[in-house]
């Protein structure tokens, strides 16, 4: 769209109008599975994190 993301953030955002939660039907089961996808992600991330420090420290590095 040749905008910056510094650029995009200062844009105005059209926020009248009805929220997503009321426009959507299954807006429950959508941020359920949005949530799930975000956490993933992110346990998928410290996973790796975790098993490289792993290799690098030659021991275990996780809390039990």
């Amino acid at each position: 769209m040749g905008v910056s993301p510094r650029k995009a953030m200062q844009l105005p955002v059209e926020a009248s109008g009805p929220r997503a939660s009321i426009l959507l039907p299954d807006w429950r089961e959508i941020e359920k599975r949005l949530t799930e996808w975000i956490v993933d992600i992110y346990r998928q991330h410290h996973a790796a994190k975790m098993e490289i420090a792993q290799i690098i420290l030659g021991r275990s590095v996780y809390w039990d």
